[in-house]
């Protein structure tokens, strides 16, 4: 099993076309990945799906079906959703900083 934690702008790209989806389609289609996305993202995923059809990236009918995509894969648990709170935002700092210390230093 391979284990992604995704963004919200990682996870939009799945539900219409943009640099990446190419890469997300790949992760999402292969069978031992387990995607992970924060709770507060799913929000963030339908605010970036409506943002690509102001910017008229898509047209109606491609929000609708983007929306739609988007809520079958939350429901039938496509996701592991994540509840974020602040210890758990606190401790991924310090391990990215540990992380960055490591390499750079």
């Amino acid at each position: 099993m391979i284990f992604f934690v995704l963004d919200a702008c990682a996870a939009a790209r799945r539900y219409f076309p943009d640099i990446g989806t190419a890469n997300i389609d790949q992760i999402f289609d292969y069978p031992y990945s387990l995607l992970a996305l924060p709770n507060t993202a799913r929000a963030e995923v339908v605010s970036a799906i409506i943002a690509a059809y102001n910017a008229a990236l898509i047209d109606e009918a491609k929000l609708k079906l983007a929306m739609s995509k988007f809520a079958i894969d939350h429901q039938i648990g496509k996701y592991r959703i994540v509840r974020v709170n602040d210890e758990y935002i606190d401790k991924s700092i310090r391990l990215l900083q540990k992380v960055v210390y490591e390499v750079n230093y």
